[in-house]
């Protein structure tokens, strides 16, 4: 057996520790060390192989594809670790008294300080078909309403939101927040609605 390419020994055996190293130390699933060791054993291979009998147009290690879609899937959750983050910090302003509130995951939250309702069912402004959600605010009991409007069409936007009326919340208000929250089973949000005193 003829030795055709000395460095890619060097690298079939780096990813044969790597694979190693991956199981034994830092617990890697299992899957992800024979990809491992695939690499490496192809590599190994590949260091052994005629340049002859290369496919014309062959210009990579049989690893080398798996390296590739490696570093995708590393780009692909880099990029995904980002979204989760912008969307985790996406929040909302009441305009009467600038509570702020995350919107991810709001109707999960312990202690909701703001509530969004009708989700399913939004008022559309049908000048530009923005829609248009009910809001209200457990801290200074106030009604309001949103859009997002991320690109600030309106011209009226703030961090990419449009904040509509401000006033105290009604009876009608309430009413349909707290079916919205049942329709969810959701025992917190109900809570705090039926807690609410109107203000006359």
């Amino acid at each position: 057996m003829h030795l055709y390419r000395p460095g890619y020994i060097l690298s079939g055996i780096i990813f044969l520790i790597a694979a190693y190293a991956s199981y034994e130390y830092f617990k890697f699933s299992t899957t992800v060390t024979v990809i491992i060791v695939f690499i490496s054993i192809s590599n190994l291979y590949y260091a052994f192989s005629n340049p002859k009998d290369d496919l014309p147009k062959n210009k990579f290690p049989p690893g080398h594809l798996f390296i590739k879609s490696l570093q995708q899937y590393n780009a692909d959750s880099k990029q995904a670790s980002i979204d989760w983050k912008q969307a985790n910090e996406n929040t909302i302003i009441c305009p009467k008294c600038n509570t702020e509130e995350k919107l991810f995951d709001l109707l999960n939250k312990k202690n909701p300080k703001i509530m969004i309702y009708n989700e399913g069912k939004p008022r559309v402004r049908v000048a530009d078909g923005l829609h248009i959600y009910p809001m209200i605010c457990f801290n200074c009991r106030t009604f309001s309403e949103y859009a997002s409007d991320v690109n600030n069409e309106s011209g009226k936007a703030v961090e990419g939101k449009e904040y509509f009326k401000n006033k105290k919340i009604s009876q009608k208000n309430k009413i349909e927040a707290l079916n919205y929250a049942k329709s969810l089973n959701n025992e917190i949000l109900i809570d705090k609605i039926n807690k609410l005193k109107l203000k006359y």
